[in-house]
């Protein structure tokens, strides 16, 4: 009876995808050049509509196989996840060139993978002219480190391209298995007078390496790119190998390198991404900011607190960097672990004054602004120079042919939607309802959808209704309680007006959201679970702190968070407040957490420098990112739920506010 009134509610709420039509007459590598070209006049959401099109108009092409697609490159068709690959589909993959069509896939099932690359291979065998190519191609479409290997080894010394493919058999390679190979190619590269040091790019895991042996290779490579850089007279190899002796070397032979470039080109920034994000030109700014984020991941809160303030205020560094220094203060003081809104818009406010030619600094400078009683003119003169300033950076992008695609859909939606707060606060409502549509229309977020509901709530319930269960839909930790709990009663108070006055908000919501998943052509909820849940979590081998082996056993029959971390994260600092106050509280009856740090094998005294500053009571072992790869760990801070019977109840990625509810939740 519930089900059916739900669906009688439901039923007034209607969701219509557009998908432009393709001219019928056009061959699919017609129509995928012609997206090709149109791809940025459009939309995501358009580009996306439009790749699925092609999916459905040639179901019998290698695209009618796609049972997934995601928006990565200009077209929205890579990577995709194939069901199968039929034989006659694998000639009119292979001759598919990337200037006409770029395809790939990466398939949940590994198994899967392996077989279509099976086929691939076997096809190539026989198919001499398509080999070059062809081999190529399966480098590109998959990560399985064992089939790139072998591959690319195929490739060897066969091509003008023979360094390209020799860099990518030694990255496929496991650093710990293979070490002799990679250092024999490593220490043959830099006998030559311009080495290709991403050959040494893997030796990271030998570095604290137990293998006396292993230890040596590393110590004795990192002299001989020391050697190199500090001999050569050819000033482009000695910028490359500061860049790679900066990212493995902790003893700062890199220091000397740059003292030499230096002196011959004082406007040298050794990162491109800092010059291109940060807008610096110059090495001594880089060092600074190099150090600036060293101290942002300091574990103890008031010392990094105290260390980044004095940066702030020290008048003898570039503005640059003292922005970004005031920027951080204020980030470390929106977190809910330390959360202090004054605190956090007087530094933004502070980075804004010294760089309003910012972008970011301008609009977080008005989302602060908006409940600090900052005056509607100098929030909408910020507002404005924000859109002044994306506007030249896009016309200077598009003038070095740079894409900008889910950049500029971002900075859209988050300006329509502080236009439409400000338009609020002048009492413009109709302003206000269009700019939060643009927003939403930019990029489907919570927030612009709240604003809807609330807007629309007296005179349109039914609307508000639909807006208000849209902004819970999209929420991704964006809403806070009271939000939520508004959401929840209007939804409701709406119900009882209707037909469904009988139905919980969870049943409302559940229907809801259901029926959007659908019409929208997302995956179903059991596609987006992890592959491990409802699985037995994995025992591997690890140390904790003190060297020992760790005991898995200890865990048997206990609700367990496995919580992945790392020693540079700021956020994971967060959560692990959170869980020791839980494990301090005793919250949860019979919880243990084991916090896995990902780099704590190359960090372990900095691990035990963290632990004790924040007097952590749960357990922490080691990790070299062994353990995170069977994980399929992608990002930090990420947890994994372990039920009693030792079976993996689901997972979490990214720090949440609310993240102690969310544990009671999942162990109720």
């Amino acid at each position: 009876m519930k089900i059916q009134k739900s669906v009688t509610v439901l039923t007034m709420i209607s969701f219509v995808l557009s998908i432009t039509s393709c001219s019928a007459k056009k061959t699919i590598f017609e129509e995928v050049n012609d997206l090709r070209k149109e791809s940025r006049e459009l939309k995501s959401k358009e580009r996306l509509d439009r790749a699925r099109s092609l999916r459905d108009k040639f179901p019998e092409s290698i695209l009618g196989n796609v049972s997934y697609l995601k928006e990565v490159d200009a077209i929205g068709l890579v990577p995709l996840e194939i069901k199968k690959i039929k034989n006659k589909d694998l000639k009119a993959y292979l001759t598919m060139r990337s200037g006409t069509f770029s395809l790939g896939y990466l398939p949940a099932d590994k198994n899967k993978e392996k077989e279509i690359v099976k086929e691939l291979e076997a096809f190539l065998e026989k198919k001499p002219s398509l080999q070059k190519e062809g081999w190529f191609d399966i480098l590109n479409i998959t990560y399985d480190k064992e089939i790139r290997a072998r591959v690319s080894k195929k490739l060897l010394g066969k091509d003008n391209n023979s360094l390209l493919f020799l860099q990518k058999y030694v990255s496929s390679l496991d650093p710990i298995k293979n070490t002799e190979e990679i250092v024999t190619y490593c220490r043959k590269e830099l006998s030559k007078s311009t080495p290709d040091l991403s050959l040494c790019s893997n030796l990271r895991g030998l570095k604290n390496s137990e293998d006396e042996k292993k230890s040596s290779a590393y110590s004795d490579i990192i002299q001989r790119v020391k050697e190199k850089g500090l001999s050569t007279k050819d000033l482009e190899l000695s910028k490359k190998v500061y860049t790679f002796l900066y990212r493995f070397d902790e003893e700062k032979a890199y220091e000397e390198i740059a003292a030499k470039v230096v002196k011959s080109d004082k406007n040298w920034v050794p990162i491109k991404v800092y010059a291109d994000y940060f807008g610096i030109d110059n090495y001594t700014d880089f060092l600074d900011l190099s150090k600036l984020f060293k101290l942002s991941r300091e574990p103890d809160f008031d010392e990094r607190v105290e260390k980044v303030l004095r940066v702030a205020n020290n008048k003898d560094k570039s503005l640059i960097v003292r922005a970004e220094a005031f920027s951080r203060l204020s980030s470390f003081y929106k977190n809910p672990a330390n959360l202090n809104d004054d605190l956090a818009f007087k530094y933004m406010k502070e980075a804004y004054e010294l760089r309003a030619d910012n972008k970011s600094f301008a609009m977080s400078f008005v989302d602060f602004g908006l409940n600090q009683g900052v005056s509607q003119d100098k929030l909408w003169q910020a507002l404005n120079k924000s859109e002044e300033t994306f506007n030249k950076e896009k016309a200077a992008s598009l003038t070095h042919d740079k894409p900008l695609f889910g950049e500029e859909e971002d900075f859209r939606s988050s300006l329509e939607y502080l236009k439409g707060r400000l338009y609020l606060k002048d009492d413009k409502v109709t302003e206000a309802h269009t700019a939060f549509l643009a927003s939403f229309a930019f990029k489907e977020a919570p927030m612009p959808a709240f604003y809807l509901g609330k807007l629309l709530k007296k005179d349109h319930p039914l609307k508000s209704f639909k807006w208000f269960l849209k902004a819970k839909l999209h929420d991704d930790n964006e809403l806070d309680k009271k939000e939520l709990a508004e959401i929840e009663e209007n939804v409701l108070s709406i119900a009882k007006n209707s037909y469904s006055k009988n139905l919980t908000f969870e049943e409302i919501f559940t229907a809801f959201s259901e029926k959007e998943n659908k019409e929208n052509g997302k995956k179903e909820e059991e596609e987006k679970k992890h592959p491990l849940i409802g699985k037995d979590f994995i025992k591997s081998p690890l140390k904790g702190v003190d060297g020992n082996d760790y005991d898995w056993t200890q865990l048997k029959g206990k609700k367990v968070i496995l919580s992945f971390w790392a020693t540079w994260c700021t956020p994971c600092f967060a959560e692990m407040a959170v869980l020791n106050k839980m494990i301090k509280e005793k919250k949860i009856k019979n919880l243990k957490v084991v916090g896995i740090c990902t780099d704590g094998i190359a960090n372990r005294r900095k691990v035990e420098k963290i632990m004790k500053k924040s007097d952590i009571q749960y357990d922490i072992v080691l990790d070299n990112g062994d353990y995170q790869s069977k994980y399929d760990v992608a990002a930090i801070p990420a947890n994994f739920f372990v039920g009693e019977d030792g079976k993996i109840i689901s997972n979490e990625t990214g720090y949440s506010p609310r993240l102690e509810e969310l544990i009671i939740k999942q162990f109720k």
